[in-house]
């Protein structure tokens, strides 16, 4: 077997509406289509759609509690963004570069790790 490309993530919010708004403004693909009280979008990948989902956190004994995810998307523009976003009053949490490009590290309004990967 050979998996073609990573298709999808769902990460559970305590505030769903609120975090598919700041995804959808800072990564530039929209995080609107609502259902049950979550909120999905796509965007293409040189492999295929990815898609990405955004569902409420219920305490309910037989589902998981939310836990903090760790996301990395490529960008292409990488200083426009980490700009944006440090004016915005996101400080980054960590800074990296290595032969694969430089990184930065955030944290979403849930407490998500994001890191943005330019060249």
């Amino acid at each position: 077997m050979a998996i073609r490309y990573v298709g999808a993530l769902v990460i559970q919010a305590l505030e769903p509406k609120k975090l598919a708004a700041w995804y959808s403004r800072y990564f530039d693909f929209e995080v609107s289509l609502e259902h049950e009280g979550g909120f999905f979008g796509a965007f293409e990948t040189e492999r295929g759609p990815f898609h990405f989902g955004i569902t409420p956190y219920q305490s309910d004994p037989d589902i998981a509690e939310p836990h903090e995810v760790i996301i990395t998307f490529r960008v292409d523009n990488f200083n426009p963004l980490v700009k944006m976003m440090k004016k915005e009053g996101y400080d980054p949490v960590a800074l990296a570069e290595d032969d694969d490009g430089e990184y930065v590290m955030f944290r979403d309004p849930e407490g998500n790790q994001v890191s943005v990967w330019g060249d």
